[in-house]
């Protein structure tokens, strides 16, 4: 299938599924067309799940590493190559704590934090670097499933997050 794209749109295209001939699904060029909203003094962030063999997820936001995982999840069921609407939340420490449909948490350690980003100076001609600390910054976390083994991927040995800018406040 060859995607169509349209100006003045932004998109995001990633490879998932499995290269091998074994593996389904089968590796594919996935398009998301990413609708950036104006988070305005708050920050915004969405969750795409690129987990080939998770299922769903749910992710809460929280302040802190250490606190309880909110009962209704911040992106409630995204499915596997879902992608979530954009939640605005206010600046700061932001924590993703993504589970499974057991409810078990599968994203572990430091990497379940979103970029902070960096305030800009204007005196020194320095843009501010989006992220959770920085109002006006659109974000994305990106799910993917642990590295397959005996394959010559890095070796991850459970699922991850990778955060991605959107967009940079002015």
């Amino acid at each position: 299938e060859t995607p169509t794209f349209e100006a003045g749109k932004y998109y995001t295209l990633v490879a998932v599924g499995y290269a091998r001939t074994a593996g389904t699904p089968r590796v594919k060029l996935q398009v998301y067309e990413d609708a950036i909203p104006d988070a305005g003094s708050n920050v915004a962030f969405r969750v795409v799940n690129l987990g080939t063999g998770l299922g769903s997820v749910n992710v809460g936001v929280t302040a802190n590493s250490t606190d309880a995982i909110p009962g209704t999840p911040t992106f409630s069921n995204v499915a596997y190559l879902g992608s979530s609407a954009y939640v605005t939340r206010p600046a700061g420490n932001a924590w993703f704590r993504v589970q499974d449909g057991t409810a078990a948490e599968i994203v572990t350690g430091n990497g379940r934090q979103a970029p902070t980003g960096a305030a800009g100076d204007p005196l020194n001609n320095l843009t501010t670097i989006g992220g959770s600390g920085q109002a006006g910054s659109v974000v994305t976390a990106f799910v993917f499933p642990r590295s397959v083994a005996g394959s010559t991927a890095p070796s991850v040995t459970t699922p991850s997050l990778v955060f991605i800018v959107d967009k940079h406040p002015r």
